[in-house]
């Protein structure tokens, strides 16, 4: 385990909650449980929030959909996480379907953009689990920056070039969910910089059967966790991708979860 100088996050990923692969989401919990990180950041997509996403507009899914189930599974996975490591800090970043909460009530009934309660914030009790919903690009260490991913044109195909691409322009290292493809690679910033960069999507904790919007081609995708390991004496980073078995399985520092 890391000394005392040496301070851990734990990075999670695309739960989609209702389409979530449960064991697999509570195979990391146990992690974080065994890791006890400084920080927990979640990098986005929580919720699918299927039933106000633009595929559905004018079909019978916008009408039969379960968005408070939804809320409801995102918001015990949460509490889970918080209750697994209440000393953590906890954020979750800005994601694309997240905004889904935010974009429908802008284009449908911006009246009630205002109204407190329909914050994600309020949707998602995140003030009483003290976790924070980060709007903005932010850095979970030094020079190491999280965001969802969507805002950087990333595709599980691009992501190799286009990450580390906006790596080089956010002048540190890149850390993100969105393509759902687990990847980590190094960032070359220049002969004599001192700086070594990386490039990590952590992947999801989706259970792929249940997509339907995949079943015609293979998408590459992928069950994945992230930790990063910071020394705040010497500035050491150090980051690590888990990537799980098809059975949702992995091993870290010597057992099985």
């Amino acid at each position: 385990m890391p000394g005392p100088r040496t301070k851990t996050a734990l990075i999670l990923s695309d739960w989609q909650c209702d389409l979530q692969n449960q064991d697999y989401i509570d195979r990391t919990l146990r992690l974080a449980k065994d890791l006890q990180p400084d920080k927990i950041v979640h990098v986005g997509d929580e919720t699918d929030a299927t039933t106000i996403g633009r595929w559905v507009q004018g079909l019978p899914e916008e009408a039969e959909g379960n968005l408070q189930e939804q809320i409801d599974v995102t918001v015990a996975n949460l509490r889970a996480f918080r209750e697994a490591a209440p000393g953590a800090s906890f954020d979750i970043c800005y994601s694309n379907h997240l905004d889904r909460f935010t974009h429908s009530i802008r284009t449908r009934l911006p009246a009630f953009r205002h109204l407190r309660n329909l914050s994600v914030e309020s949707l998602f009790g995140l003030d009483d689990l003290h976790i924070r919903f980060r709007r903005e690009i932010f850095d979970v260490f030094p020079s190491v920056f999280v965001a969802h991913g969507h805002q950087f044109g990333l595709t599980s195909v691009n992501q190799y070039s286009k990450g580390s691409e906006w790596a080089n322009r956010l002048g540190g290292s890149l850390v993100a969910g969105h393509t759902h493809r687990p990847l980590l690679s190094s960032v070359a910033s220049g002969l004599g910089s001192g700086r070594s960069d990386f490039y990590m999507n952590v992947g999801c904790s989706m259970d792929f059967s249940k997509a339907e919007y995949i079943t015609s081609k293979s998408p590459q995708w992928g069950l994945g966790v992230g930790l990063i390991q910071y020394n705040t004496r010497t500035g050491w980073i150090q980051p690590q991708l888990i990537v799980a078995d098809a059975q949702g399985r992995f091993y870290f520092e010597g057992k099985w979860y």
